[in-house]
């Protein structure tokens, strides 16, 4: 076997010296370099490549000889090491990449990250990052049969920040709870609150946030919609705009204008409301100055006008509990319609049952009717009816238990709602400075439409005579205007 040392550097001298070989530094690749023009011959093939396995090249013969640019001819490659692959982080979601965040007035935990509508929502207990450990890499050989070791990949090391936790065997980041998802100086968080610092307008586009609390410093303008899984407060009001939040939402500044819609499960506290579409308050709505030419007004529990002017006039307010208010209707006699006792879920379900009811009534008459019709045919027909109305007379037989079942369950149900009704005509009205003419209200099955003024009375259902009444307020109800509550 020839010398290594030989290969690497002048070469060893084969086929009666007709040809050098030379292994490269790497020891990856074998070159014949010839001395003259003749070439390889087809017939000294087998000779050569016996003599090159003689010198130490016994891995990666090739089959032929491979010329090259440079005249030679590439007679072996060796297999170079594949380098193991460094250990990173594989996003689950796409985060929002943050340098340095600021804390707000809210103090630990909450943060404005400034990230100009790059909200990305996730889920508690979802999986935002997984670490991928390195690799080892696969080892190499070169052309002299000697195995070449494979750099391993280098492991890396990451924190997470707040709201995220990892898995035990920590390569996996999990959000703690509903909120953004950001990476914040290269650490995976997740924030329960979100901070519009300015107006929501082009600059920041539509706002949809998972968290527990949107706060929007400025206002909504004109067609933007924020919605929000939890709270969400308003520092500078909401024109034409849609806001609807999960949890309770507080408005300062008020909300105006015709295509104005504000929807909560929760509570709502808004400074005022003038003409505007929607409110539609899951919980008690509180008016701080005043709410006028509200189209769609639904509460589920009670609403309260009881500072600043505290006016109710105009629209159509549903309310789940009773209204607290200074002023209902106003001196021009505006139709202003209040219905208490009821909130948007049970007035819904109660006209969808009479919907339903109405409906399936009409089936089964008519089903009777036609039944009734087809047996008197078969009657004068002596007892035989043709294929076709036999066939009909026999789906609507079978038929008419399940149309009779339908009906006496709309039957309950609506007995059920009616009893329902019944146990909510405690509800009340409070007036606590002027109620004006043009004003009706319904309580329970009874309606009443006031075409005179009054001053701080209560608006009431009277279950002996099943009509509204209307009484003078009491000294403690009066005093109760600060923190009204429902009274016995």
């Amino acid at each position: 076997m020839a010398d290594i040392s030989l290969l690497l550097g002048g070469g060893a001298s084969v086929s009666a010296g007709r040809f050098v070989l030379k292994v490269s530094k790497d020891r990856l690749q074998a070159l014949l370099f010839p001395k003259d023009d003749l070439g390889i011959k087809p017939e000294e093939r087998q000779a050569l490549f016996t003599e090159i396995q003689a010198n130490g090249v016994i891995n990666g013969i090739l089959p032929e000889p491979q010329p090259q640019a440079d005249g030679s001819f590439c007679v072996a490659n060796g297999q170079a090491p594949q380098n193991g692959k460094n250990g990173h982080l594989q996003p689950h979601v796409r985060p929002a990449m943050v340098r340095t965040p600021k804390e707000s007035s809210g103090g630990q935990g909450h943060i404005d990250l400034r990230e100009h509508g790059n909200i990305s929502n996730v889920a508690q207990d979802q999986l935002l990052l997984e670490k991928i450990p390195p690799t080892a890499g696969v080892p190499g050989k070169d052309v002299l049969g000697n195995d070449i070791a494979a750099k391993p990949g280098k492991d890396m090391k990451f924190k997470i920040g707040p709201g995220a936790y990892l898995s035990e065997d920590g390569l996996k980041v999990y959000a703690k709870a509903n909120g953004k998802f950001a990476m914040v100086d290269g650490k995976a968080s997740v924030f329960e609150e979100h901070v519009v610092r300015d107006d929501v307008d082009m600059s920041v586009g539509n706002v949809t946030f998972g968290g527990a609390s949107l706060v929007v410093e400025g206002a909504v303008q004109a067609g933007f919609h924020v919605k929000c899984r939890g709270n969400i407060s308003v520092g500078k009001g909401v024109l034409s705009a849609v806001v609807m939040a999960g949890g309770n939402l507080t408005i300062r500044g008020g909300i105006v204008a015709e295509e104005a819609k504000a929807m909560a499960k929760g509570d709502m506290d808004i400074d005022f409301v003038e003409n505007i579409h929607t409110i539609d308050c899951g919980g008690e709505l509180v008016i701080n100055d005043f709410l006028v030419l509200g189209r769609h007004i639904r509460t589920g529990k009670n609403l309260k006008a009881v500072q600043g002017k505290g006016i109710v006039a105009g629209g159509e307010c549903l309310v789940g509990g009773s209204l607290y208010v200074k002023e209902l209707g106003s001196d021009d006699g505006v139709d202003t319609k209040i219905v208490v006792g009821v909130d948007r879920d049970f007035e819904q379900r109660k006209e969808q049952t009479e919907k339903d009811l109405a409906m399936w009534s009409e089936r089964l008459n008519e089903t009777l009717k036609n039944i009734n019709a087809l047996q008197k045919i078969k009657k004068e027909a002596t007892g035989k009816l043709d294929e076709d109305h036999e066939r009909l007379l026999k789906k609507m037989n079978e038929a008419m238990p399940r149309i009779m079942d339908k009906v006496n369950a709309l039957q309950e149900t609506q007995a059920e709602i009616e009893a329902e009704l019944e146990r909510r005509v405690t509800e009340c009205v409070y007036v606590y400075d002027r109620l004006f003419p043009g004003v009706s209200v319904k309580i329970g099955p009874a309606i009443r439409v006031f075409n005179e003024e009054d001053t701080q009375v209560v608006v009431h259902f009277d279950q002996s005579s099943r009509q509204i009444h209307l009484r003078k307020m009491t000294s403690e109800e009066l005093g109760a205007l600060t923190d009204p509550t429902p009274q016995a």
